[in-house]
């Protein structure tokens, strides 16, 4: 069984800056994979500024359906003067370190309730750059081979499951005016006095956004902040320049382009024969809310005693939904004492995270079984056309969750629901495995035929194409 304190140590003493490469990290935590009996693969690339980042996905049973843990390995700066930002120690039942609490801790949480449990199946993801814009869980998406059923994504929550946070967007304000002796101001239009306009209409988009609340959140509503302006050259030239990043936080149910849309709009405001402005959007990533009362969300508020609630940060799961994931965000740790020196995790925290992260694997890795319904021939005449049928035939679908040999349970309204709503049930055909107990893998969610003979035919299961 892998002692998370250890490898927490390990992962610590490795600088995994997102400036710098992740895959010495990546090194580390393959090392301890294939250990376990992990097949991996690593998803590649280099960044603009040419330093080599990665991707480790590490499974076992296949990367679709069952369960997935997500952390990722990059790490924000830190002060040169913080001489254990790399030199991990312990003091008070807390270990001290860059990385300790985002998101190491659950790194180490990850990999030890992997050592303690064979259930698949299970993949383990280490994604790169999400400090930087979750450029690697990204990456996951655009490439749409990982499939997971259900995920937890790390970050440092306090052991609360987290259900959704704001999104995040980013913008460049440029401000064109002419330059001129500041002796004349005829000769010239202050770039830097339309910003100061372009101020005024930022605040009062902001004063808008209020009124579409959110009672979930803090604050309730839409934020924006204008966090760097730049311009001009000498104090004694008009300025023809100038320069504003604005950034905003949308809510989960507002399109992440309203806000830029109502920046275009004061721009346009501001515009004059001797003034341009123009916005160009940076990052435009959406908000997200999962259901409270999700069958993963239920667990883990179950065993870790504490209510789901939200986050005012970003995070990677928006792209784990996207995946088709039934999913929420879980951790150890406080994200108030991360990102500054000091950082830390509360060992006991960690010990508790392994402990609930084994649970989960243990009932979510699992394979859905599908019992024996009837012989081809007897639903050749009768196959489903449109919703309204695949919906009633889906309800005559019986499940076992937990044990392929057991008997027939009620389906799962949730898991019901995603099969049918989110389109990965088409039609049904006839199954013909080899065995009677073989498994199929089927859209994202791994099936397995009755235990009992079907002399003339095997279990009817949705299409596998996803």
């Amino acid at each position: 069984m892998i002692d998370p304190a250890a490898v927490l140590r390990e992962l610590v003493a490795i600088d995994s800056t997102s400036a710098k490469s992740n895959l010495p990290v990546l090194d580390v935590l393959e090392r301890h994979v294939s250990g376990l009996g992990f097949a991996t693969r690593r998803q590649a690339w280099t960044d603009p500024a040419g330093v080599r980042k990665a991707n480790l996905i590490a499974q076992r049973g296949g990367e679709q359906g069952g369960l997935a843990l997500v952390g990722h390995t990059d790490c924000v700066p830190f002060d040169p003067d913080w001489a254990g930002a790399l030199r991990p120690s312990l003091e008070d039942g807390k270990l001290y370190g860059r990385g300790a609490a985002d998101t190491k801790a659950f790194l180490a949480a990850m990999l030890s309730a992997a050592s303690r449990t064979q259930a698949a199946p299970l993949q383990l993801v280490f994604t790169a750059d999400e400090e930087v814009g979750c450029l690697g869980a990204h990456k996951l998406v655009e490439e749409g081979v990982l499939r997971p059923r259900h995920a937890v994504v790390g970050e440092p929550t306090r052991m609360i499951p987290v259900i959704g946070h704001k999104g995040y967007c980013l913008a460049e304000i440029t401000v064109h005016g002419e330059e001129g002796h500041s002796a004349f101001p005829e000769t010239g239009a202050s770039a830097i006095l339309a910003a100061g306009r372009m101020l005024r209409e930022i605040e009062r988009i902001g004063d808008e956004l209020r009124a579409e609340a959110d009672p979930l959140f803090g604050p309730p509503h839409t934020t924006l902040n204008v966090g760097l302006i730049a311009g001009g050259k000498a104090k004694n030239i008009i300025p023809g320049l100038c320069k504003l990043t604005v950034e905003w936080r949308p809510l989960p149910s507002q399109d992440a382009r309203r806000t830029l849309g109502l920046l275009e709009d004061g721009c346009k405001r501001i515009s004059s024969d001797r003034i341009r402005v123009e916005v160009a959007p940076l990052r435009l990533d959406a908000g997200v809310l999962v259901p409270a009362d999700s069958e993963i969300v239920a667990f883990l508020q179950a065993r870790a005693g504490n209510a789901p609630a939200t986050i005012p940060f970003g995070t990677e799961l928006p792209y784990l939904v996207q995946l088709g994931a039934q999913a929420c965000v879980f951790g150890p740790g406080d994200i108030r004492v991360a990102h500054r020196t000091g950082e830390f995790v509360p060992l006991a925290e960690l010990s508790r995270a392994a402990e609930i992260l084994t649970a989960a694997v243990d009932r979510f890795a699992i394979i859905v079984n599908i019992p024996y319904l009837a012989p081809e021939e007897e639903q050749k005449d009768h196959q489903p056309r449109d919703q309204a049928e695949l919906d009633r035939v889906d309800r005559q679908l019986p499940v076992v969750s937990d044990d392929p040999g057991g008997g027939a349970v009620e389906l799962l309204p949730s898991l019901r629901e995603a099969d049918v709503s989110g389109g990965h049930i088409e039609h049904l055909r006839r199954a013909e495995p080899a065995k009677n107990e073989g498994f199929l893998a089927v859209g994202d969610i791994f099936l397995a035929e009755a235990s009992h003979p079907a002399a003339d035919g095997g279990a009817h299961v949705p299409n596998p194409q996803h």
